[in-house]
């Protein structure tokens, strides 16, 4: 097909690669440049450190071809196509988005009928597929799990992930049950790279996705199949076409200094999302802003 369009060896292109590929995933990169190789595809990586590929997001200029990852916050169709190519609001705007495509993603979004809803997301996936984009998709699960009997596990974000060699186990389980503590002790978990902030508002990659749970909590919790139930707020109800939500907090919420929580550090924190023009979650609801009330 490359030497029926006139395109000569070799044709090289500059890849901006998430750092996940050049570790954990590095069999899957290596593999594809192989076969790119074969086709007479040269490729250059632009992209060597988590900074780089992050400020890919804004600049593409240079970049042939974006491998990268995403982790939706809910598992629903417009996570996955108006949160990435819509060209005004998509991460990845710079590598793919278009007028129409636009018109299909914001018809969708606002339509409430599901079989409707659905063909227009179809429609979309098409329109990508007839555009030329290649979107594989694939997911990552990777959960090891050792009871008490266990010992000398140490457990690695590489491979080798597991030492198998050195672990053991308890031959009996009262020694197993004596070993244990009642609470406290420190638990490690390793990541692919650091974390680039420590600030709720602020998260912008999967790392701080997956660290920043386990410090803040949310007035709503997603529970799957893109179902959101109160989790700090007792309840809640949408007003004025959902222009306005009226949240009601738990009444037995406090910080770790013992300081129970009101609307007022609510609202702190909506101000403190909106303020910051820095805060890469602030572009969500900031042009409804002067219409939201906490």
């Amino acid at each position: 097909m490359l030497r029926a369009a006139g395109i000569s060896d070799p044709i090289s292109l500059r890849v901006a690669v998430h750092p996940l590929f050049l570790d954990r995933y590095k069999s899957l990169l290596t593999t594809l440049l192989a076969i790119w190789s074969e086709l007479g595809v040269e490729v250059e990586i632009a992209t060597p450190t988590m900074a780089s590929y992050l400020d890919s997001f804004q600049n593409s200029t240079g970049i042939d071809v974006f491998i990268g990852r995403w982790n939706a916050d809910y598992d629903d169709p417009d996570d996955f196509t108006y949160g990435l190519f819509h060209s005004r609001m998509g991460l990845y705007r710079p590598y793919i988005s278009s007028a129409d495509g636009d018109q299909i993603l914001e018809e969708a979004r606002t339509e409430s009928r599901p079989g409707v809803r659905a063909s227009l997301y179809r429609k979309y996936e098409s329109f990508l597929q007839e555009s030329g984009m290649v979107l594989p998709l694939f997911h990552d699960v990777d959960y090891r799990l050792a009871n008490a009997k266990v010992l000398g596990l140490t457990l690695r974000g590489s491979a080798p992930y597991v030492n198998y060699a050195e672990i053991g186990k308890l031959e009996s389980g009262a020694e197993a049950t004596d070993s244990l503590r009642a609470g406290g002790g420190t638990i490690e978990v390793r990541l692919p790279e650091l974390c680039t902030t420590w600030i709720l508002h602020w998260q912008s990659t999967v790392e701080d996705a997956e660290v920043l749970p386990n410090i803040f909590e949310t007035l709503t919790r997603d529970v799957g199949g893109a179902r959101i139930v109160p989790w700090l707020a007792t309840d809640f109800t949408a007003e004025q076409g959902g222009k306005r939500y009226r949240f009601r907090l738990r009444d037995d919420l406090r910080f770790h200094d013992g300081r129970k929580l009101t609307a007022r550090d609510v609202r702190y924190s909506f101000e403190r999302l909106l303020l910051n023009p820095d805060s890469p979650g602030g572009s969500s609801i900031h042009p409804f802003a002067a219409r939201r009330r906490c």
